[in-house]
């Protein structure tokens, strides 16, 4: 049993040791996903065959780490998580910004890295409400939209730029007939040196296809 478990470590490269509530991710947040929790305040334009829509965003949201198996080199390992977050959407063309949808999302992040390579599995429940100055001025049908739902993605680092791929699957939904695949994929770009007053540029394209 030990010489299998040294097999298993020797092909992750960790390392035997463990940190109990890591401080740190070994998974970078997605910047440019919508819906990854963390603290954030923006400005979206929507245009649809029907209107073009002018949306604030805002989102309430972290990951905090339960258990690290420490890598060979410093900031690889295997970490088990624990995330969550609020995200909502306003519409500022109305006179009070009606609230339009929330979502609501809490999942277990399975996260690892070695070198360049980072690997994130997750899973996650969410659900989402409709505003009511929505519902009362739309008059929509009603849909109970909630779901619990499994995502793998991978990602390699290459100096300041990192790209991921992968996908997720819906293995609880409602309503039944929502389609349970898609995929996931983005770029990003991470400057290391300071450019104006001493900040740094920073940006990413994420994307998303559903069945």
């Amino acid at each position: 049993m030990f010489a299998r478990l040294q097999q298993i470590y020797s092909f992750l490269g960790v390392r035997p040791e463990t940190t109990p509530f890591p401080v740190s991710g070994l998974f970078l947040p997605l910047l440019a996903d919508p819906k990854q929790p963390q603290f954030f305040v923006s400005y979206r334009r929507y245009e649809t065959p029907v209107e073009t829509v002018n949306m604030g965003a805002v989102g309430f949201g972290e990951s905090f780490g339960f258990y690290r198996q420490e890598g060979k080199r410093l900031g690889d390992g295997l970490q088990i998580s624990i995330a969550g977050g609020l995200l909502a959407q306003f519409n500022m063309d109305t006179p009070s910004s009606d609230l339009v949808n929330a979502d609501y999302v809490i999942g277990i992040p399975i996260t690892y890295r070695r070198d360049p390579l980072s690997m994130r599995l997750r899973i996650y429940h969410q659900s989402s409400h409709l505003g009511d100055e929505f519902l009362l001025n739309v008059k929509p049908e009603r849909v109970n939209l909630s779901f619990e739902s499994i995502e793998l993605l991978a990602a390699y680092q290459i100096r300041n730029w990192r790209g991921y791929f992968g996908g997720e699957y819906l293995f609880s939904r409602e309503p039944d007939d929502l389609k349970p695949g898609g995929l996931h994929g983005g770029m990003e770009f991470l400057s290391k040196r300071p450019v104006l007053f001493g900040e740094r540029l920073v940006g990413g394209v994420d994307w998303k296809s559903w069945e």
